[in-house]
């Protein structure tokens, strides 16, 4: 009976690991915008009180707003600024209702030895 609890706790540890990965996060200083007002919405990559690091373009693999009316657009990559840890999508919206923002990035593999990982 030992075994089958500690063998459960050791399988739920291993489960829980993916959520110690890195997120993605979109933020507003404020989420009520008026038309044509000027928006710049932070692209947090780590957690989302903070970023760990800017994302770049190239690293994006679709950024997509859909306006209520249901056009989706696909800003460019001088609708994206940056500094150095957080990266900025700066757009203005020209009507009003509810705006849909995704994206998404490329995938990338880290090949590293085990300590290298570690200290990554």
């Amino acid at each position: 009976m030992k075994r089958k609890f500690i063998f459960s706790i050791v399988v739920c540890s291993i489960m829980l690991l993916p959520v110690f990965g890195h997120d993605l996060f979109l933020k507003l200083d404020s989420y009520f915008v008026e038309v044509n007002e000027k928006i710049s919405i932070k692209i947090l990559n780590g957690s989302f009180q903070n970023s760990e690091g800017a994302v770049n373009f190239a690293r994006l693999q679709d950024v997509s707003i859909v306006s209520p009316s249901g056009t989706r657009t696909n800003p460019k990559e001088a609708d994206i600024t940056k500094d150095e840890t957080t990266a900025f999508l700066n757009l203005q919206p020209m009507e009003a209702g509810t705006f849909f923002v995704g994206l998404s990035t490329v995938p990338r593999e880290l090949d590293l030895r085990a300590k290298d990982f570690n200290d990554y």
